[in-house]
């Protein structure tokens, strides 16, 4: 009989880094072994057979709140009804009545919680992970610096499962490009780095940088400063467009290194960079630092001085920057979503298997 789990995330084609996450986990999961219920926006929509689609609930706030009540427990009715023995959920804060609904009414459920970072800008979120994580009866991290934030945080010990990539989408592709290019990919907000990667463009006029990423939706953002920079260096693009994932791959493809100065949890385009063989620089605190051997597929840093002078060796030799790109290759081959995706399976089953004993 297959376990069946529901993952508490959407697809949706313009889905954050944390909903691919979970969806690519539940499409390369076994599919004899498992089924997995998925919220999406439509219903018709092209899934493999072991993932049944539910139609996303609204949840009707009212101005009676009484009413806003009872339609938040008819929602967490609904949800309680589907036959997952599993619920793999990440710290949301509507997600907290859920789980304690889930705990006092279905308590042969079992929770598994996902930290992919501990959200110190966002006191909902926040305050929904130290509830969740305690009710969980199972918590990972994406990283080992994901689980040390976690442990220092809320207390809580958490087991290290990293992201993937899909290598097989993400390869390299023969390019030539007069002149290097660099590649940032990110949200434009200042923890992120965005501005280290433009003050290269200005000290490397030979070079072209690329910077792609969104503005954050709360929050200050560095994409008005960014725009005025890019007005006086002719060798800066800054793109804010929606991209599809063909257009993500063309990006790396086209580029000849990936710099990203950003203190992370463990960001899906570094593992995608890697996969279409480019060189990375990489901040040295953050999970990002954790899937490389510094000198070997890239370098990492600390300063800004650092990746200046490891850009600069990078650009200096055509062959060294080829030759760690095809080893960050090979390394990406290590997060592949299909080995990602057995230890989830492995997981799931343990979770089982302790709730039957």
């Amino acid at each position: 009989m297959a376990i069946n789990i529901f993952v508490t995330t959407t697809f949706d084609t313009e889905a954050s880094s944390i909903t691919k996450v979970h969806t690519y986990v539940s499409y390369f999961l076994d599919t004899d072994k498992f089924r997995v219920y998925m919220f999406v926006k439509k219903r018709r929509i092209k899934v493999p057979p072991h993932i049944i689609p539910i139609t996303l609930p609204k949840i009707r706030i009212s101005l009676s709140p009484l009413k806003s009540v009872g339609n938040c427990l008819t929602t967490i009715g609904a949800i309680l009804k589907i036959p997952a023995r599993i619920l793999h959920i990440i710290a949301e804060p509507y997600l907290v009545p859920l789980v304690i609904a889930c705990k006092k009414y279905a308590w042969e459920k079992k929770v598994i919680l996902t930290f992919h970072g501990v959200p110190w800008d966002s006191r909902p979120h926040f305050v929904a992970g130290r509830i969740l994580s305690k009710q969980a009866d199972i918590v990972t991290s994406v990283s080992k610096y994901t689980a040390q934030l976690v442990r220092s945080t809320y207390g809580v010990e958490s087991q290290v499962i990293y992201n993937g990539v899909d290598t097989e989408f993400f390869h390299p592709s023969k390019n030539y490009n007069e002149k290097p290019r660099v590649l940032f990919i990110g949200r434009l907000v200042s923890w992120k780095r965005p501005h280290w990667i433009a003050k290269s463009a200005k000290e490397f006029p030979q070079v072209n940088f690329i910077i792609h990423g969104r503005p954050p939706r709360h929050g200050s953002s560095l994409a008005p400063l960014l725009f005025k920079l890019a007005r006086r260096l002719p060798n800066l693009v800054i793109s804010t467009k929606f991209l599809t994932r063909e257009e993500f791959r063309s990006l790396y493809q086209t580029s000849d290194i990936f710099c990203f100065p950003s203190t992370d949890w463990m960001p899906l385009v570094v593992l995608e960079a890697m996969a279409c063989g480019l060189p990375v620089l990489l901040h040295a605190v953050g999970g990002q630092a954790e899937v490389i051997t510094n000198g070997k597929e890239g370098f990492t840093f600390r300063t800004y001085d650092e990746m200046k002078k490891y850009l600069q060796y990078l650009l200096e030799d055509e062959n060294i920057r080829r030759e760690m790109g095809k080893r960050a290759r090979i390394r990406s081959l290590d997060f592949s979503w299909k080995l990602v995706a057995k230890k989830y399976e492995k997981l799931y089953e343990e979770v089982v298997s302790e709730a039957v004993s």
